[in-house]
């Protein structure tokens, strides 16, 4: 399946995501590293699962982020190709060299574009809910490529939005091998008619 759109699943906390997303053609894969939020993937688990797909590049997802030692464990134990993030944890990205997703949840959309002018050379991509109104897409896509973060399926009217993509999240399995991807498979396929 060839997406149209640039895809990112996060919150992926099983080897079963990981290579369901794969073989879809999604291109990014986001794992939550920061020990103590919900969904966290630890090192050890992380490694296990990075060995079993090929194609999509790896975001450490690092909301909650207390101090820079700590995200240089995650830089050195995930090795992402993206961090995701919110402003509250820029303070302690120090390496311009990041590559970053900086969601825009619950930021005026004025303030995040003039806290992000500091990073822009930075900033992949920016973050944003599929409740945010139109005219804040538009205005935070003028700058910085969008991600729109997805609760449910994709509305005709969400295609027509300037954004460079979508954000999805993975989901628990009941058991290994164990889940069903309705949901996201009736996304992914919307996606690839666009």
């Amino acid at each position: 399946m060839k997406l149209t759109r640039t895809v990112k699943v996060g919150r992926i906390t099983n080897l079963s995501d990981a290579r369901y997303c794969s073989g879809m053609g999604v291109h990014m894969l986001g794992f939550n590293t920061i020990p103590d939020q919900p969904g966290y993937v630890s090192p050890e688990t992380y490694q296990s699962i990075r060995g079993w797909f090929a194609g999509p590049s790896v975001v450490a997802e690092v909301y909650g982020l207390r101090d820079a030692e700590t995200m240089h464990s995650i830089l050195r134990d995930y090795l992402p190709d993206f961090v995701e993030l919110s402003l509250s944890e820029l303070p302690f990205i120090a390496l311009p060299s990041l590559s970053l997703i900086v969601t825009a949840s619950g930021i005026p959309v004025e303030k995040l574009i003039a806290e992000l002018g500091r990073i822009q050379t930075q900033v992949a991509y920016v973050l944003a809910d599929q409740n945010l109104p139109a005219e804040s897409i538009a205005q935070i896509a003028v700058h910085y490529p969008v991600l729109l973060k997805l609760t449910g399926m994709v509305e005709s009217n969400l295609l027509e939005l300037p954004v460079h993509g979508f954000a999805l999240e993975g989901t628990s399995e009941e058991k290994p091998g164990l889940k069903s991807y309705d949901d996201l498979a009736g996304v992914l396929e919307k996606l690839s008619e666009d």
